[in-house]
């Protein structure tokens, strides 16, 4: 829903919507919701974005009560700029990176225990995907493709320069 403060509920089986979730917001920053990934837990993982690409939060919506809050697991303040999620097949897992710092900062939801892995790489980021169980990473920098083992330290390289990058669910890179 670009430009409101909501977000579509949606039956995936007609692809119509079925309702709509309004998201709090920071008044004076007038944050709206960008991106929204959804685990395995009953919780969907969302970023918003302040006017004009300004940071926004990183937060939680729960899909049984509607309750957003601020996630601040991630970043003590709950702050994040121009973010990109990704989700392991099994929805165990999302992957959240920072791509307006340079830092390379990396974090990695797990819908059973509730709680981030934080990794930082200490380079641009500008994409991230994930296997079937969220055990293998990658991660898009400054056209090299790396690949990250559940520590969210490099475990190797693969060839490329990709704009995007994907991962086969039981193969490996695709």
């Amino acid at each position: 829903n670009s430009g409101e403060h909501t977000v579509s509920v949606v039956n995936l089986a007609t692809r119509t919507e079925i309702g709509r979730i309004f998201i709090p917001f920071n008044a004076s920053d007038d944050d709206r919701p960008t991106n929204i990934a959804i685990a395995n837990n009953g919780l969907a993982l969302m970023t918003t974005e302040g006017p004009c690409c300004q940071a926004g939060y990183l937060m939680q919506l729960n899909l049984l009560t509607n309750a957003a809050a601020v996630r601040t697991d991630f970043d003590s303040q709950g702050r994040i700029r121009l973010s990109r999620l990704g989700v392991s097949g099994n929805r165990g897992r999302v992957a959240v990176i920072d791509v307006g710092t340079t830092s390379g900062l990396l974090g990695v939801y797990n819908g059973a225990t509730h709680a981030f892995s934080l990794g930082d790489l200490g380079t641009t980021l500008s994409d991230v995907s994930l296997n079937w169980t969220g055990v293998t990473l990658l991660k898009f920098v400054q056209g090299n493709i790396s690949v990250l083992n559940p520590s969210l330290t490099m475990k190797g390289t693969a060839a490329g320069r990709a704009t995007g990058i994907a991962v086969h669910p039981t193969l490996g890179l695709g």
